[in-house]
């Protein structure tokens, strides 16, 4: 198994997607490119809201 890791800045997400149960965190980047961060717990959730840019980053359903 190859594992490919992306770095991406906190300032460059513009997008949070609250995710339904069982679903992955999505983020979206200003690129318009979404991220899926698969292992990353809901439990995070607030720590990725904290880190994003708060003005730009809001929860969605």
């Amino acid at each position: 198994m190859v594992r490919r890791f992306t770095t991406i800045r906190w300032v460059d997400v513009t997008m949070v997607f609250q995710p339904a149960p069982g679903d992955p965190i999505r983020i979206r980047r200003s690129d318009g490119k979404l991220f899926v961060l698969p292992g990353v717990g809901l439990d995070r959730l607030p720590e990725i809201l904290a880190l994003a840019t708060q003005d730009s980053a809001e929860p969605r359903a």
